[in-house]
């Protein structure tokens, strides 16, 4: 009698599982899904992602109507925080969280992002400009200047300290930082005034905006962060400036293993997942595979291409589920090297 009830318990158990939410088939046919976004509505952000949404609805099952909802604070937390928190793990909420990754990378965050249900990821790049009566025609005349003076939001903006690694490398004594400028808009304002020689945008605003630029003829490029390809290495975003990384290895090939270098790859590293892309914790994995796959199909999609095209907008490389998932691993693993941590620091503006 006890074995028969051993094989009964058994077999109810497998048909459990047959049927639970985590083998269940994904179907969001005659549904509304929502994409949740940490930064404001008008933001690049969620200009970006409202570009994107109907294209992922043509590729989740079902084909549902898509929204997109910002929650924007704190410089993408409490977007991010609520995702982790308040929305339910039933797959119809896409997190898409901007810069908390290369936030997660030298600052706290106020949840584990490992504990998200990943998705996938994109890179995002920046474009370095002066102002061209700073006697910068390109990256290699930053080896003549005295000093150049960069203008930021924050000292503790991932891209900030970036760059200021990399200014660092030739002489501390070569630059100046002025911080607190109000957005990208700001920085331009500052650097257009004359108050800073130099700052930098997101490379899809940069390219919108390069037409005018070249009209009014007082700023130009001179780098490009880039953004790392599958392999890892960082490449061109598309806007034909070379990457920082490559600028640094050309000209200050003596330092690339000085830990300002270290630093400053492993920022890079982050920018592969500048936009990362959850579902809440414990949401079954066939929710992620089936948006991982939406949003692959949606930045291939000819008529999102065609629409991006249009607007002078670089095309995105998706990031699967998988090398997400292992990335965030490689970036938990090396964010506290004592190595990297302190080069961070000292250009972070901590004491």
């Amino acid at each position: 009698m006890f074995k028969l009830i051993n094989v009964l318990g058994s077999a109810l158990v497998a048909a459990s599982l047959l049927v639970s939410p985590a083998n269940a088939k994904v179907d969001f046919a005659g549904k509304t899904v929502r994409i949740l976004i940490n930064f404001g509505v008008g933001s690049s952000t969620d200009i970006i992602t409202r570009q994107l949404a109907p294209f992922v609805g043509k590729y989740l099952p079902g084909k549902p109507n898509v929204i997109v909802e910002a929650k924007p604070g704190g410089r993408g937390t409490l977007g991010t925080a609520y995702m982790f928190k308040n929305v339910k793990p039933d797959g119809m909420t896409l997190g898409g969280l901007t810069i908390i990754v290369p936030r997660m990378a030298t600052a706290k965050v106020p949840v584990d992002i490992l504990k998200f249900t990943q998705v996938g990821g994109r890179g995002g790049a920046a474009v370095v400009y002066v102002r061209k009566d700073s006697g910068i025609k390109v990256a290699s005349d930053l080896t003549k200047i005295k000093k150049v003076i960069m203008g930021a939001t924050t000292p503790r903006s991932p891209s900030v300290m970036q760059i200021r690694l990399f200014l660092s490398a030739f002489g501390q004594e070569k630059h100046k930082l002025i911080a607190g400028y109000k957005g990208q808009l700001g920085m331009l304002k500052a650097v257009r005034s004359g108050e800073v020689q130099m700052a930098f945008m997101n490379n899809g605003v940069w390219m919108s905006r390069l037409d005018g630029f070249k009209k009014e003829g007082l700023i130009h490029g001179i780098m490009d962060s880039g953004v790392n390809d599958s392999s890892g290495k960082t490449v061109s975003s598309g806007v034909n400036l070379p990457t920082v990384d490559a600028v640094w290895r050309k000209l200050l090939p003596n330092t690339l293993n000085s830990d300002g270098y270290k630093a400053f790859s492993f920022l890079q590293t982050t920018r592969a997942l500048t936009f990362l892309y959850v579902l809440p914790p414990n949401t079954p994995v066939e929710f992620a595979k089936a948006w991982d796959k939406a949003m692959s199909s949606a930045m291939k999609d000819a008529g999102y291409l065609a629409q991006l095209d249009k607007n002078k907008s670089p095309h995105p490389v998706w990031t699967g589920r998988e090398t997400t998932i292992k990335t965030l691993a490689q970036i938990a693993a090396k964010k506290n090297d004592p190595v990297i941590k302190a080069a961070i620091k000292k250009v972070s503006g901590k004491k």
